[in-house]
């Protein structure tokens, strides 16, 4: 291997030697590059192949290119670029496409193709990779629309562009809402491109339309044909918004706008999505036909032409609102579409209000108004409201100051309608924690409501009991109930919470026999033993053998699932006990721990050692100083102040041409409010799906180290992965240009580069997750029932006993060239058959049987039965009557079987008599001639 990477190494010095000549790198940089590419370039040669080290070379080079170009501008040096820059962009672009072929299904190494050949200005690479991809991604309709938005933005090809969607990418998905919407979207650009040409008298980018139809062409005729091919595809009322919502953006297209309009009012008059598209069009000043007049409309036949002419020819005079005035108009419009659909219109309703009070949160009165709109809504149509709608109520409720009696008959109503929602279960126990004023009606309400919650809810639930409980004994019973709870999830987390207590007031003797109680006692928690450690290293004087029972009891229970729980284990050796069993230790992890986990804890140990050698603090941790496996997490509070606000939306209108400063007590309210909505929407979302609870990820032993090195150090893969996204978020920005929008031709599905998933898998692809998670369901002992009824952990297996068990389980089959053919009990009827086979070439005179090559039984065989054919009933056919149960009884009761050989028995004997007496004459005459 270092042969190869010497070898890459020499073709990369013509370069450099370049670079350092005509002054773009110093001497001390020459040799920063050297070691980088070495480092980078071993990482390429490993066997075991890695995505990250592919995607930190190619970002790397990125940089240097990137730098080349500041200088050589700060420099006005222009020369040698075919010498410098070029070679290392073919060296990039040939591991980038040994990367997509490498790894075809993850999108984010053909995002990382495509930004870097944008970003070199190759555009026929670029053309490349995405049709490349389509042919993994085909299945991904943001693909083929972002294929078709490159030619569009970068290359002005239309044509290239229509193709794309129209021929290519309907072949994939022929009703795709998406593909079609973004071919709408790319005539009326289209149209757009040919206008501007008209204006600066570019005659000559107009011919490529005849005469004769450039006036339709113009005009949205081919737009048109779009639109009426699309509804006739899909016809649903949301495609007609959609399209409605495009064609709005185009001061050209209003006329096709209020056509489609038109037709979603006729086609789909009861629909809901028609009222939002009217509240829309009277806060805008758009002028809207009423029901009954569309109705006369269609009674009279009108011709489309003559709508395009009269809404053309009248120009519309759009009156300008105020906010209050636009607002009153949405939610007038919105009653009478409540009046008119009925309590189905509920849910929408109450869902379209929360971004207008998102936007009007600083003015008083107006949110005054929504939120009293809201109340009154959500009061008078009880029976109708989703589980999120019955938190709004209750959140809207708390804005408005309510009573803590009426909060209560709020989240009873809602217990009531949805007896099966968990979450307002856990709201209504967190309301009693805050009503209640002893500790026995707290406990009491919460046998009634919270006892029976189970998972990460029901241990949210006995936290806030928690909170509340003031006496010590009362919380220590509770604690120790809550920690024998049958739920996994909340028994390992309020084990955790006993322990602390316990350690806060009694010390850690009593810690200690808590400890030795549930240490081994299911459900096992790796986090129990992380969090015990962490309590003995805060004593002034470690116990040393106290932790490293610790230690031998978390190794022997996950030894081979976390690699944290190991690293953990060397360094309290070093510093604390004997620091020659960290050598056995080290030997002990790589041959317990799981092959992807020894690998994972191979690297985090390398890292461990930096940190010790440079002895370098957290703040002064650069990203030169690694490959990007060890970042500090920093968090970016307008992302996490965001969150809750991108939830909402931007609603049907904007009330303010510009949005209104806030105070910052009101700008925290308002965050506060939407996230609380958010993160509940989220969790109702993943209890309808029931998704599977995530297990632990070892990252609990991540205290214990930044304890023992007094550094953060992330343990688990899913914290890696993470990590590297969090630091590559801002440069993936501007590496990704073909996100960027020139004029507004922004899809509203595009693809993320900054995600690591796999897409969904055809059906010759991998197995899916669900058929995964069965699988180790099936073959894990763990996760079984029978466990829990288990008082201890069964002892590890030694290698030879292991080795002698697979010997043994190998000997009862075949193996897999016979179809792992197993071996029957050998019973005393069965090996009489056997023996009859072996001599069946005695059985019959007239047949000739092939000897046998066995001299003993055969130990692995099947019986079957001989089904006899129609054909032979009359010529070879065993009556009823003659059939046994075995081959030797039938060969008994069979008198041609039986006479023969009866006469070949007389036969052998009459031979041996024969030889016998032929024998002794023989002997006899020996002697007589000796004489």
């Amino acid at each position: 291997m270092a042969e190869f990477v010497e070898k890459r190494i020499q073709e990369t010095i013509p370069e450099v030697e370049e670079m350092e000549r005509i002054g773009l790198l110093s001497k001390e940089e020459v040799k920063k590059l050297i070691e980088k590419r070495r480092e980078h370039l071993y990482r390429l040669a490993r066997r075991s192949r890695n995505k990250r080290d592919y995607i930190s070379f190619a970002n790397y080079e990125q940089k240097l290119i990137e730098l080349i170009k500041i200088r050589r501008k700060q420099m006005g040096i222009d020369e040698k670029a075919r010498k410098i820059d070029l070679p290392i962009s073919l060296r990039v672009m040939k591991h980038l496409r040994f990367l997509t072929r490498f790894w075809p299904s993850h999108l984010d190494t053909w995002a990382l193709r495509i930004s870097f050949a944008s970003f070199i200005g190759w555009k026929e690479e670029i053309s490349t990779a995405f049709m490349e991809q389509v042919r993994y991604h085909g299945n991904n309709e943001s693909v083929w629309v972002m294929w078709a938005k490159w030619e569009v933005e970068d290359r002005g090809n239309f044509d290239r562009a229509r193709t794309i969607l129209l021929s290519k990418a309907s072949l994939y998905h022929p009703k795709s809402l998406v593909i079609s919407r973004e071919l709408f979207r790319l005539e009326l650009l289209y149209i757009e491109s040919l206008k501007i040409k008209a204006k600066l008298d570019n005659i000559a980018g107009l011919e490529e339309i005849t005469i004769k139809n450039r006036n339709k062409v113009l005009n949205c005729a081919v737009a048109k044909a779009v639109y009426k091919n699309i509804i006739a595809t899909l016809p649903d009322p949301e495609v007609y918004v959609q399209l409605y919502q495009v064609a709005s953006k185009f001061t050209f297209a209003h006329a096709l706008r209020d056509e489609i309009f038109r037709d979603l009012c006729i086609n789909y008059p009861d629909a809901h999505c028609v009222w939002k598209v009217k509240a829309q069009r009277l806060v805008t000043g758009i002028q809207q036909e009423d029901m009954e007049d569309i109705k006369q409309e269609v009674n009279t036949e009108p011709n489309v032409d003559d709508f395009e002419i009269k809404s053309e020819s009248v120009p519309k005079s759009p009156v300008v609102l105020n906010p209050m005035q636009m607002l009153e108009g949405i939610i007038s419009t919105f009653d009478k579409a409540l009046s008119v659909s009925g309590p189905s219109f509920v849910n929408i309703y109450v869902r379209e209000l929360l971004p207008l009070l998102c936007q009007c949160w600083g003015v008083e009165s107006m949110a005054k108004m929504v939120l009293s709109k809201i109340h009154h809504i959500c009061q008078n149509n009880i029976s109708v409201l989703t589980p999120l709608n019955y938190y709004v109520w209750l959140q809207v409720s708390c804005e408005q100051d309510a009573p803590g009696n009426q909060l209560c008959d709020i989240l009873d109503t809602a217990l009531e309608q949805h007896p099966d929602m968990p979450l307002l279960r856990l709201e209504r126990v967190k309301l009693i924690t805050k009503l209640s004023k002893s500790d026995g009606t707290t406990l009491k309400e919460f046998q009634k409501l919270g006892a029976e919650l189970d998972g990460k809810i029901g241990l949210a639930a006995w936290q806030e009991i928690l909170k509340q409980v003031v006496n010590k004994n009362v919380l220590l019973k509770v604690l120790k109930q809550a920690a024998d709870h049958e739920d996994l999830t909340v028994s390992i987390g309020m084990k955790s919470q006993y322990m602390k207590h316990v350690f806060l007031n009694k010390g850690i003797k009593e810690t200690r026999n808590i400890y030795k109680k549930y240490s081994c006692r299911p459900p096992l928690s790796t986090r129990f033993h992380a969090q015990m450690v962490e309590l003995e290293l805060t004593q002034s004087k470690v116990e040393v053998e106290e932790v490293r029972k610790i230690f031998q009891n978390a190794t022997q229970q996950h030894g081979t699932k976390y690699p944290g729980l190991w690293l953990a284990y060397i360094q309290f050796e070093k510093q604390h006990g004997d620091p020659c069993k960290a050598g056995a230790l080290f030997t002990r992890a790589e041959t317990e721990l799981e092959a992807a986990q020894a690998q994972l804890f191979r690297q985090l140990n390398l890292i461990i050692r930096d940190i010790q050698s440079k002895k370098s603090a957290a703040s002064q941790y650069t990203e030169d100083d690694a490959d990007g496996t060890m970042v500090i997490e920093v968090i970016d509070n307008e992302d996490l102040e965001s969150e809750g606000l991108e939830w909402v939306g931007k609603g049907l209108v904007s009330l303010f041409a510009e949005e209104p400063i806030l105070p910052y007590t009101a700008n925290q309210a308002r965050i506060s409010f939407f996230s609380s909505l958010a993160t509940m929407d989220k969790h109702i979302a993943k209890s309808i799906h029931k998704d599977s609870p995530k297990s632990e990820d070892g990252s609990e032993w991540e205290e214990v180290l930044k304890t023992l090195l007094n550094h953060h150090v992330p343990l688990s893969i899913h914290q890696l992965k993470n990590n590297q996204l969090k630091q590559a978020k801002k440069h993936q920005q501007q590496k990704f240009p073909i996100m960027k929008t020139k004029r507004g031709y922004k899809p509203s599905d595009c693809l993320d580069p900054e995600t690591d998933q796999q897409p969904r898998m055809s059906k010759s692809g991998h197995e899916s997750q669900v058929d995964e998670v069965a699988k180790a369901l099936e073959s894990s002992a763990v996760l079984k029932p029978e466990f829990m009824q288990k008082t201890m952990v069964e002892p590890a297996i030694s290698k030879k006993k292991a080795k002698e068990l697979r010997r043994s389980e190998r000997a009862k089959t075949k193996g897999p060239g016979w179809f792992n053919m197993k071996a029957p009990e050998l019973t005393e009827e069965v090996k009489r058959d056997l023996e009859v086979l072996q001599m069946s070439s005695v059985l019959d005179p007239r047949r000739h049987f092939k000897t046998s090559d066995m001299k003993v039984l055969p130990k692995y065989f099947q019986i079957g039965t001989v089904m006899d054919s129609p054909l032979d009933f009359y010529s070879s056919r065993v009556p009823k009557k003659k059939r046994k149960r075995t081959l030797a009884e039938e060969i008994l009761h069979d008198e041609e079987a039986l006479r023969y050989q009866k006469r070949k028995y007389t036969e052998i004997v009459a031979t041996k008599e024969k030889m016998k007496v032929n024998k002794a004459a023989r002997k006899y005459a020996k002697k007589g001639s000796k004489k």
